[in-house]
């Protein structure tokens, strides 16, 4: 990629944390909902396939039946996924509008065919629709829309190999909320940029395009669709106008399962604009986590952060979970930047016993850590804090997983996880200090 003839501004400057009678603007975070319209109660939880609690599966032995709510092992029925989209529209002042990260069908991806993606697609739009129509939702495409999975030729593909059965069918079911300014780029490659509020602009990435199980990346896996030239151009348009952005995903750019030559670039970006560029939410590990962003020049100083939100399917061992981020909200001095966030979550084992289907706070950053801010740099603290720190550690494993009594890595993982953390440009482990090379390993290879 190529940046224009123009000087990176200063690094900003440290904003001052909004008064506690500011206002906010609230941002619903969704991901990862894998809708599994074949899920059957009763049926075996632990089959021994990619996916359970379906047919041909048979019924569970003693002890291990699938929940009428859903499993740890399996994807959600669409009751629960109903009962989720209810309760958000009973609690629609919590939040302004809406990112949706994307992964809406289920796991069992050697079975699937396009029909199926497009009605997954549009039983779920149709669910926001009815409840949620009246608020703003800017959605994302993840790596199981497609059929087969991770399928995304580049544009220059026609004909019946192309993804025009896709993005058609995605541009339609959400042009209730996507302006008309967003078609040509989705129809070119499932990537937009819109205009969030004054001031604020969201840009949109197909992340499939840096999807290392995606072959078509054979052919160019630099910038296929001319993704990151165009990103470019509106991070600089939002630079000379005084803006700042917001950019939603699937596939975190730092994770293994993102190509490593379109991270690289990717992670210049950022570096170029971090003065304009306040916020990254994606999703696809289906944990709470974030990766953080560090100065090229200055590898300490800690310049961005990629959130990763929890996702709505349990697949595997989560309770389903949604996040709140609250931003520094409208008015002169307004900077945008995150001021704190809240994570929501089912208590699967709860609802399947008790009939009890409470979306309950799970916690908020700043208090849970002890996080005086969100800025880059109080993240990277929160880490060196969790290398000695076992206590603090493990209370952000329960988190991970949103369970209490699951432990988000093995007896001497910790170091993986934390190198994970660290790092947000993907096969780069630099951040990593000690970690040793079968951890640097493990980090490289994790995927959804």
């Amino acid at each position: 990629v190529t940046f224009p003839d123009v000087p990176k501004p200063p690094p900003p400057k440290e904003p001052d944390i909004p008064k506690p009678d500011a206002s906010l603007i609230k941002v619903l975070h969704l991901s990862d909902i894998h809708l599994d319209m074949a899920y059957t109660e009763g049926l075996n939880a632990e089959c021994g396939e990619p996916l359970c609690c379906r047919p041909p599966n048979k019924p569970a032995p003693p002890g291990r039946p699938a929940g009428y709510w859903g499993d740890y092992e399996c994807d959600l029925p669409l009751r629960t996924i109903s009962n989720l989209f209810e309760h958000l529209a009973q609690h629609k002042d919590r939040f302004d509008w809406i990112y949706w990260t994307g992964d809406l069908p289920a796991h069992n991806v050697w079975n699937q065919t396009r029909l199926q993606q497009l009605e997954t697609m549009h039983t779920l739009t149709s669910l926001m629709k009815l409840h949620l129509g009246d608020k703003m939702v800017y959605p994302t495409l993840g790596n199981h829309e497609s059929a087969p999975v991770n399928s995304f030729p580049p544009p220059f593909i026609t004909g019946g190999n192309s993804n025009k059965w896709l993005l058609d069918s995605y541009l339609l079911d959400f042009s209730h909320w996507l302006p008309s300014s967003t078609f040509s780029t989705i129809r070119k490659g499932g990537f937009y940029s819109v205009l969030l509020t004054a001031g604020l602009k969201l840009i949109s990435l197909n992340m499939n395009y840096c999807n290392s199980e995606n072959w078509w990346l054979l052919i160019n896996s630099t910038d296929p669709a001319g993704q990151l030239q165009w990103m470019i151009s509106e991070l600089q348009e939002s630079e000379d106008a005084g803006g700042k952005v917001h950019i939603i995903g699937h596939i975190g750019p730092g994770l293994g399962s993102c190509m490593a030559v379109w991270s690289w670039n990717y992670h210049r970006i950022v570096n170029r604009y971090e003065a304009t560029i306040v916020g990254q939410f994606f999703g696809h590990t289906h944990n709470d986590e974030f990766q953080i962003f560090y100065d090229e020049n200055d590898p300490s100083r800690a310049i961005n952060v990629v959130f990763l939100g929890p996702s709505i399917t349990p697949y595997t061992s989560n309770n389903p979970g949604y996040r709140i981020y609250e931003l520094d909200g409208i008015h002169n001095d307004t900077t945008f930047q995150l001021v704190d966030h809240h994570v929501h979550y089912l208590n699967l084992t709860k609802a399947n016993l008790d009939n009890d289907t409470t979306w309950k706070p799970e916690y908020g950053a700043r208090e849970a850590y002890g996080l005086s801010n969100l800025l880059p740099q109080e993240w990277s603290n929160l880490v060196d804090s969790m290398e000695t720190n076992n206590t603090l550690f493990h209370q952000f494993c329960k988190y991970y997983h949103r369970r209490e009594t699951m432990e988000c890595v093995t007896a001497g993982q910790k170091e993986q996880l934390l190198c994970a953390l660290r790092t947000a440009q993907s096969h780069d482990s630099s951040h990593c200090h000690n970690i040793t090379q079968a951890y640097r390993h493990y980090y490289n290879h994790r995927s959804c």
